[in-house]
């Protein structure tokens, strides 16, 4: 456990969050889109005022969440009232993105630097972020209008932000209920929209490595990543056939468990693979959810018989909270 893991709650940090917040709120309320846009937006506030199904794969809980904000008379006219989902998620999205950037900004001083300067800093460097990831043209755009875009960068922000927290705890219960919570919200953001699922792969990797994973396990893991995409970017190009792929993939991670396999946490890494089969098609992560059930809990019977350091109680916990 080390010194950020012990950190008093810092209520400065906490205000200046709140502030980015209610600048960004602030702008995005002035600037929202007083009717409906001609494009999706409008087929999104159609759908989440009857409870329909928009375009595929429909967006269910973004339009039972559009459906909530269309009853609330706060404003006059229905598609003004849905577009400020997007206000909100969006505003709490430069809000988490201040606190991951100081959070990470940190680990760039030692404890002893750790005074009011340095404070400053990473305050500053948070806002600066912050606006930065607010204001941009695109970030903006989805903004003040009912699109997915900003609730779903809302999600993938957070996540990210609770996988940070994870590092600095992992070892406690704190941290399993951190992984559980990621992995819940990674599952309720494909109701949103599924690209909330793309930050997921590169979070797994910190639950799936225990802590004792030493220097060496951790740029083998980093060569294999490399690896890949240039793989993939070979391949994109005309260099081979998918089954070449799939075989030298396989044959790089063979080689990358053979090392590491001691530093793993094969259970979190089962309901993973398990869970993020979603992403595939419904139909096969069910199938892949009880195959996975039935495996974790014989496993998991395996375990305490034979005295195994096997963490089927996290992974099963994975497993259902996604589920």
């Amino acid at each position: 456990m080390n010194e950020f893991s012990k950190e008093k709650f810092d209520k400065t940090n906490a205000f200046i969050a709140f502030g980015v917040f209610l600048a960004a709120f602030i702008v995005y309320a002035i600037t929202v889109q007083r009717s409906f846009s001609f494009w999706d937006c409008g087929e999104f506030i159609a759908s989440s005022f009857i409870l329909g199904i928009p375009h595929p794969p429909g967006t269910p809980l973004f339009v039972l969440l559009g459906r909530f904000f269309s009853i609330i008379p706060f404003v006059d006219d229905i598609s003004y009232r849905i577009n400020y989902i997007s206000v909100i998620s969006s505003a709490l999205t430069a809000m988490m993105s201040y606190l991951l950037i100081v959070r990470i900004a940190r680990y760039f001083f030692t404890t002893e630097e750790n005074n009011n300067l340095t404070k400053y800093i990473t305050y500053a460097g948070g806002i600066a972020g912050a606006f930065f990831v607010a204001f941009s043209r695109t970030n903006w755009a989805n903004s003040v209008e009912a699109e997915v875009y900003g609730l779903a960068l809302a999600l993938s922000v957070m996540i990210v932000w609770l996988t940070v927290i994870f590092l600095e705890k992992r070892g406690t219960a704190s941290a399993i209920k951190l992984m559980i919570l990621t992995f819940y919200l990674a599952l309720l953001g494909v109701g949103i929209h599924m690209t909330v699922y793309l930050v997921v792969p590169t979070c797994a990797i910190f639950f799936i490595m225990k802590k004792e994973a030493t220097t060496r396990d951790w740029f083998m893991v980093y060569g294999f990543l490399i690896a890949e995409l240039l793989l993939i970017t070979l391949f994109a190009l005309g260099g081979g056939s998918s089954t070449m792929f799939y075989i030298i993939s396989a044959i790089l991670a063979m080689v990358l468990f053979t090392f590491i396999y001691k530093n793993i946490n094969w259970a979190i890494l089962v309901a993973v693979v398990s869970v993020s089969t979603i992403m595939i098609s419904f139909s096969l992560y069910m199938k892949a959810f009880i195959v996975t059930l039935i495996a974790l809990i014989i496993l998991g019977i395996l375990s305490k018989k034979n005295n195994w350091k096997f963490q089927w109680k996290s992974g099963l916990l994975v497993l259902l909270i996604a589920f």
